[in-house]
């Protein structure tokens, strides 16, 4: 059996310790990342019961675009980025329905993913 290979950034080939070094400040809760993750939370407490508000946050949550304290706004969410913005937005004035008794049967995969994906 081979040994571990550690390999960042671009698959290079790199000591251990460089590369936990690298990773871990991926993962460390700084500032912005308690944020990202007290949305995260805070939505998936909803257990699925959610606003047009919430699929904004979803949006800007996913693209690591939530809003700061002073109000601004991240460039990335903005028309015509790699955000989506325009389907979040949509996805805000018209919320996808709730599936009937919380359960998302192949119709309703099918029509939702059919539905969103035009």
């Amino acid at each position: 059996m081979g040994c571990f290979r550690f390999r960042y950034p671009e698959w290079a080939e790199v000591d251990p310790s460089a590369w936990i070094q690298k990773w871990v400040a991926v993962f460390l809760l700084v500032k912005e990342r308690t944020e990202d993750d007290r949305v995260y939370k805070a939505l998936m407490e909803k257990n699925g019961v959610l606003s047009g508000d919430d699929f904004e946050q979803i949006g800007r949550w996913k693209v690591g675009s939530l809003q700061k304290d002073d109000g601004k706004d991240s460039k990335m969410w903005s028309p015509k980025t790699s955000a989506a913005y325009e389907v979040w937005m949509e996805a805000k004035q018209n919320p996808p329905p709730r599936p009937a008794n919380d359960s998302i049967n192949e119709m309703f995969a099918r029509q939702f993913l059919i539905t969103w994906s035009e």
